[in-house]
């Protein structure tokens, strides 16, 4: 199966924690991803209603001013409600964006490249891949409200919440493939691949639920 994008899912508010809504992917054996934007404490957890366990990816920005990447896979179709949930402290802004990647590697869904993930507090995030079939991932805290994906890129959810996910799908191995905005400054960004199933595989061993 062709990578794709699967279902996603956004939603902002504040406190301790952020019900996202229910995320719904048409297909099985699936990764799932959710990209948070945290003005305040880190993410202690993302939990759903179908008791996946979820993993912290990676961060970036200037604490307490964050972006944060959690992911799980499903091998039944993914139909459940998420929840964000913060440490001890509270946010005064919190967003998520989450969404489903079906023809991707369910047991080692990242391409295994020592360079990736690639997380910084400013400017472009830089890509490179081993897997030629990667579904590239790109999210960035804005300074300016309305994001613009960059040239293409597609965003996976269009908000004024000063939060750009976005992704591209590609089908050669990728070389310093630098990806910004499509014009807003950020302040904290990252940059990732999950490859396709069948690829190269590296030594992360996820937890599958169904």
């Amino acid at each position: 199966m062709a990578l794709a994008l699967d279902g996603s899912v956004h939603a902002v508010g504040s406190g301790a924690s952020l019900a996202v809504g229910t995320l719904t992917t048409s297909n099985a054996n699936v990764v799932v991803m959710i990209a948070i934007q945290v003005n305040g404490d880190s993410v202690a957890s993302v939990t759903d209603t179908g008791s996946h366990t979820w993993q912290h990816r990676a961060s970036a920005g200037d604490a307490p001013f964050t972006v944060e990447l959690w992911w799980t896979t499903s091998l039944a179709a993914f139909n459940n409600a998420i929840t964000v949930s913060l440490g001890a402290g509270d946010s005064s802004f919190l967003t998520a964006t989450a969404w489903g990647i079906s023809g991707a590697d369910a047991t080692t869904p990242f391409d295994a490249n020592a360079a990736l993930p690639d997380t910084g507090n400013t400017g472009a995030r830089s890509i490179t891949t081993s897997d030629a079939n990667d579904f590239l991932i790109h999210c960035a805290r804005l300074n300016n409200q309305n994001g613009t994906p960059a040239t293409g890129w597609t965003e996976i959810q269009d908000n004024t919440d000063y939060f750009l996910v976005q992704y591209k799908i590609v089908s050669a191995t990728q070389s310093a493939l630098s990806v910004d905005t499509g014009g807003e400054t950020n302040n904290g960004s990252i940059a990732d691949a999950v490859q396709q199933a069948g690829a190269l595989v590296d030594n992360l061993m996820p937890q599958i639920w169904m």
